[in-house]
């Protein structure tokens, strides 16, 4: 047994003599590494919006942006039940050099199309009670 690091080429002729075409093999590598996705993030609504509106809304923006890409297809799902909020999971797909063009423009519309549509973001809150001790 032995190790040794392969080099780029080394790599690709290992593929090829294992009858793996390598030009499909390429095109996949650099698909993969040029489409990547925005980072999930949760775009959390109070739990007394209505959930498919909000859901329609996101998908909507990402659908109207220019810079996301239809395939592979972007993700709108609702994640979790939080403390304080519904949170959705948003991952749109975009060429790596327009990752944080996206990603801000996308967060500054949601807020924008949420407020225009009367659908709120929620801020974390807390109940406290103040309980007096009685005296013994």
């Amino acid at each position: 047994m032995f190790n040794a690091t392969l080099t780029y080429a080394q790599t690709v002729l290992a593929q090829q003599d294992k009858g793996i075409d390598v030009a499909a093999f390429m095109e996949g590598l650099a698909t993969y590494f040029e489409i990547l996705p925005t980072e999930a993030y949760a775009a959390g609504i109070s739990y007394s919006d209505d959930i498919d509106k909000a859901e329609a809304v996101l998908l909507d923006i990402l659908d109207k942006h220019e810079k996301v890409l239809d395939n592979p297809e972007p993700v709108v799902k609702v994640h979790e039940l939080g403390e304080s909020s519904v949170n959705f999971v948003v991952r749109p797909w975009v060429k790596t050099d327009d990752y944080w063009e996206t990603y801000w423009a996308l967060t500054k519309e949601v807020k924008q199309r949420f407020d225009k549509e009367g659908i709120s973001i929620p801020f974390p809150q807390r109940d406290v009670h103040v309980r007096e001790k009685k005296p013994v």
